[in-house]
């Protein structure tokens, strides 16, 4: 077995709770080494990639700890980790093959402000299934997909979602579902060749709402409604998993001093649908579903989304009532805050932008 380094952790420092996952977010002693057989013990949670230092960053977590339970799972992580581990990024798939593989893999890809933490929830009321949210080495290997080759990617990618399935201790469960960041969606190709037989989810909204749940998200995070172009080129960047900034110039001016949420929200929901086109026309088996349809013909949505999955619909009733809860409650982002929601002009700039993005779709399209 290669060798691993063991850290004990004496203070933690977080400051927001979506800010990127990092060794840096505990203060450590000095380490020691040890074997990386002890990462076959599944309190030992993949927490984070550190792609330049080539690292793998574990926690452990208390035994019984719960992943499934959290709305997103790295401020949960963060909180109850009692010990940090790394190791060199290089080891990590060969390892990864001591893991079992969960008989039915379930991939939720999206884009974004669209129903899939309420479909984690769902998924998780389904007997013998397993649902993450938001696991963060899966966007950090996407925000980087530019930089690594396609084949290291892939392998990395494998040896990730080996790692984050990790049920508590007793449960064996055979089901095994992950509710991506949105940003994922730019590598589903990779996943598809890494894990052809998984079922394959894709979520999404007609442009309006999604735009105006997302500047309500962005601003939540403590963005501002107008963006200078250096905030305007980090938006893009994080919206769209690194796409050239060429992409978003090609429809607006991006060396203007301020540009509004719309025209860029429109862009990247432009974007985000025809990557997807993209993707399932090259083979990715999607099975769509409409936010829309999801919220107003719950229970049709519901057994259309279980039959693709292979899981029972027995559980109906239980799954219908996670519908009646904030599915983000307790985060940064549930229900309230004192945010700005779009108005008319809004509304109308971003249609006006939606007609000139390079081959564009009608924003209230059906898949």
């Amino acid at each position: 077995m290669p060798d691993a380094t063991l850290y004990q952790i004496t203070a933690r420092h977080r400051a927001r709770q979506f800010m990127p996952t990092a060794l840096t977010d505990f203060t450590t002693d000095s380490g020691t080494r040890v074997d990386a057989s002890l990462l076959l013990d599944p309190q030992w949670s993949l927490y984070s990639l550190d792609l330049e230092g080539n690292l793998a960053i574990f926690v452990r977590l208390p035994a019984q700890t719960d992943l499934s339970r959290f709305a997103f799972i790295p401020q949960a992580q963060f909180d109850a980790a009692e010990q940090v581990l790394t190791l060199p990024l290089d080891d990590l798939p060969a390892l990864s093959h001591a893991l079992p593989r969960p008989e039915n893999l379930i991939l939720l890809f999206s884009i974004g402000r669209c129903g899939t933490t309420l479909a984690n929830h769902l998924l998780n009321t389904v007997p013998d299934t397993f649902a993450l949210s938001e696991p963060r080495a899966c966007v950090i290997l996407a925000l980087a997909r530019h930089q690594l080759p396609a084949a290291r990617a892939e392998a990395l990618i494998a040896a990730v979602t080996r790692f984050l399935f990790r049920p508590p201790q007793g449960r064996t469960p055979r089901n095994f579902a992950i509710k991506f960041h949105s940003q994922v969606l730019y590598q589903a190709d990779l996943y598809h060749r890494a894990f052809p037989q998984a079922k394959y989810l894709f979520f999404y909204r007609d442009a309006k709402g999604w735009a105006n749940s997302m500047s309500r998200f962005l601003q939540n995070l403590g963005n501002p409604l107008l963006l200078d172009p250096d905030r305007l080129a980090a938006a893009w960047r994080i919206l769209t998993a690194a796409a050239p900034l060429d992409a978003l110039a090609a429809t607006l001016d991006v060396t203007a001093p301020l540009t509004p949420h719309p025209p860029l929200l429109a862009c990247a929901w432009a974007h985000y649908l025809n990557q997807f086109r993209g993707l399932r026309a090259a083979g990715v088996p999607f099975h769509s579903l409409r936010y829309d349809d999801l919220t107003t013909d719950r229970e049709r949505s519901i057994r259309d989304l279980l039959a693709h999955c292979d899981l029972s619909a027995s559980t109906m009733a239980v799954a219908l009532a996670t519908f009646d809860r904030d599915s983000q409650a307790g985060t940064a982002i549930g229900r309230g805050g004192a945010v700005t929601g779009f108005d008319e002009a809004d509304f109308y700039s971003l249609i006006n932008t939606l007609e000139r993005v390079p081959h564009p779709l009608p924003w209230d399209k059906r898949f």
